[in-house]
This record gives structure tokens, sequence and C-alpha cells, in this order.
């Protein structure tokens, strides 16, 4: 009775004396990336008290503590124009002993290119002091056949997986995470089974072009009499004031964010059929410029202007003309020939689309079926454009790939 006694007495104590782990913050925040490839699922309760959940459970198997307290919620946060979000100092504790914690979950396209990033970090203080911190960053190669990257469970377990390596827990994770399961020779039979045609873009100097290939040509292209909608706004200004040698330099420049959106058409003939497109293009910059004072005081002949940041995403329609099925398409991130994803889709069928890089400088625009076939590829170099499109596609597959392909074509060195 005297040993129940004593056990329950010191467990009492151990509980009332161990230091307890406070989540201060956890934040999620994702930048250049389409809410349809990546959805929002920490917004959902569900998701929400799992990830806290694996939080609560990985920390405490670090810290060798019983009790975390969790926030009530996962901030999330979805950056569309320039910036970077910067993990949380933990809040300070009135309990000494305590250790307050900060959690960071970041997505990511990268700066340049189409690599898709996920950093994760950690920040820990006790009395006021950091005690532990650790960040890991993974790539993720994306080959599910689905619009979204990952469905609610597979985000759930990927996210606990990092968190167990950030907390150290278990073995480092490979650099690069693939998703889904990549398509065995899937170029090498596209390539063995198709119609390959050579581009004409027909460039205009500042429109629209008229591409031509193999059966299709490009009857007209460019923007409706519907009016662009236009919104510019100053995100800021900056000053500065340098003295050298006796002489004062004075600059000053002004970033200024603008969104566009055109309302355009395109029209493709081929031997038997016509389509008709109509598509938006919207395009969003952020830029920075020299004002006159800044011009007129620096000292510096040249007009300074700097793009910090630039996204082009398209949707539209397709009527091919062979039968009464419009399909509709939606590409994200269209930017020097690459695309971070896009969809092909009517009543019946759902078609991917995803950009490779190839050998000599070459990138593909790629249209896959839902199992990850690939169905055709534009590929575009530093002096010829390509086509290669699956023989045993059906007429309206076909002639809605060649018409997406059209437009891609005749826009993609379109002026902003």
């Amino acid at each position: 009775m005297k040993t129940v006694f004593f056990a329950a007495l010191f467990f009492s104590f151990y509980v009332v004396s161990a230091q307890n782990i406070n989540i201060t913050s956890f934040q999620h925040s994702i930048r250049w990336l389409d809410e349809g490839s990546f959805p929002p699922y920490v917004k959902s309760d569900p998701v929400k008290d799992a990830l806290l959940n694996a939080a609560a459970s990985g920390l405490s198997n670090h810290f060798n503590s019983i009790v975390v307290t969790k926030p009530s919620t996962v901030e999330y946060k979805n950056i569309k124009m320039f910036g970077k979000p910067v993990i949380k100092e933990p809040a300070a504790s009135s309990r000494a002993g305590d250790f307050q914690v900060s959690l960071f979950s970041f997505l990511t396209r990268a700066t340049t290119g189409m690599d898709v990033f996920w950093m994760m970090e950690i920040i820990v203080h006790r009395d006021g002091k950091e005690v532990y911190k650790h960040a890991i960053k993974h790539q993720l190669k994306n080959y599910n056949s689905s619009y979204s990257w990952f469905t609610e469970d597979e985000f759930i377990d990927l996210f606990a997986l990092q968190l167990n390596e950030l907390f150290e827990n278990r073995e480092a994770l490979d650099p690069v995470i693939v998703l889904g399961t990549k398509p065995a020779n899937n170029d090498s039979i596209l390539r063995a089974n198709c119609e390959r045609w050579k581009v004409d873009k027909n460039k205009e100097l500042l429109g629209f072009g008229k591409p031509a290939f193999g059966p299709y040509q490009t009857m007209e292209a460019g923007q409706t009499d519907s009016a662009a909608i236009l919104k510019k706004s100053k995100a800021g200004k900056e000053t500065s004031v340098e003295i050298s040698k006796g002489k004062t330099w004075f600059d000053q420049s002004k970033v200024i964010d603008k969104n566009i959106t055109k309302f355009c058409s395109l029209v493709l003939n081929s031997s038997t059929d016509t389509a008709f497109v109509f598509f938006s293009i919207m395009t969003a910059s952020r830029k920075q410029k020299q004002t006159a004072l800044g011009f007129i005081f620096s000292g510096n002949n040249d007009n300074k202007s700097s793009t910090l940041f630039y996204d082009r995403n398209l949707i539209g329609e397709i009527s091919t003309g062979i039968d009464s099925v419009h399909w509709n398409f939606s590409l994200d991130h269209y930017v020097n020939g690459e695309i971070t994803g896009g969809a092909l889709i009517n009543e019946q069928d759902s078609f991917k689309l995803f950009s490779t890089s190839l050998e000599g400088l070459k990138k593909e625009i790629v249209v896959a079926d839902k199992n990850g076939a690939y169905l055709a590829a534009l590929v575009a170099g530093l002096s010829t454009t390509e086509i290669f499109l699956r023989k045993d596609l059906s007429s309206s597959s076909r002639q809605a790939i060649a018409a997406l392909f059209a437009v891609l074509t005749s826009i993609k060195n379109l002026p902003e």
C-alpha cells in the first residue's frame, strides 16, 4: 500500500514540476502557387487538428515532456505578389522552465524556374533564450494525374513526416520528395506513336502570332472588343541620399503594382474543321521605377527600372467544331515558355498540363491523361518549336490540344 502511495505521490510531483511545451505560433504559407493545385487544407478543422496533434506528439517525443499546449488554429497566408513570410518569435511564458515553440511551414515556387519547394522551421525558447532551432527544405516533384498535387490525407501525412524530420525524431528525408509515381517511358511512347510538326510561329512585332503546324493554320488571333481591365497601385517609395568626396547624390524610386486582364480569341483551321477559342490573359507585375526627381538628381543618365515580380495566368474555352462538347482550360504562371500547372477538361475527359526541361535548353509543355500517359507535347528550343500529338486520340481531343498549343505559341512573347 505504501508503495502505491509513494508511486502516486511521485507521479503527481512529476506532472506538477515537469516543463510544459507551449506552441505559441504555427504558420503555413504558400507563395506564387495556385490554390487549385495546393489547396488551403489547413483551414479545415480536421486537418488543422491532425497537424496540431502531430506537432504536439513530435515535440513531446523530442523534449521528453508530457504536457503540450496547442494554439487554436494554424495561421494561413497566400502570398500572390513579391514577399517572403518570416517565422514568428515564440511568445514569452509566465512559467519558468517552459518550452515556448514557433513552427513555420512555407510552400513556394522558385524565384526563377518552375521548381516547387517546401520549407519548415522551428524556434524554441526557454526562459527567454533560444535553446533549439532547426530548418529543413525539400523540392517537390509531382507525377500525380489530378490537378491538386496531393489529397487531404496525403497532405497531412507528408506534413507530419516532415515535422518529425524537423524535430530530428527520424532520419532526414531525401532532398527531392516525389509525389505520385513517375510514368515509365512516357516520353518515348509518345514519340513512337505521334505526328510531329515544326511550328511556323508567324510572329508579329508587337501583337499576337498566327502559328501554323501540320494541317492547322491560325486564321485570327488577338484581343476581342471587350476592354481590358487595368488595376494599378503604388506599393511604396524608396529614397536614398549618399555623400561621397564632398558630393551629395540623391536617388528616389517608386514601386508599382499592376494587374491587367485581357479578353482574347483565336480561330484555328484544320483541313476539315475550325476551332474557336475564347480566353483571358491575367498578368500581375511589380516594378520599381526611378522617379523624375531621382532621375534628375541621381547623377545617372539612365532612367532605372526593374521588374521585381511577374506572373501570367490563362483561362479559356475551346469549341472544336467537331461536336457540341466544349473544352475548358487553365494554365498557371505561363512565363518564359513554362507553366507551373494546368488542366484541359470537358464533361468526359480530364487532361493535366505541366512543364519539363529537356537537353539543349529545350522546354516542354506536356498534356497527359489521368493515368499520366503523355498525349501531346509542345517543345520549344532556342530556334525551333515542335508539336508532338498522339495519332490514336479522338478528333475532338486532337483539335482541342492543337488549339491550346496555338494559343500558347501565339501569346508566348506577347508584351504586357
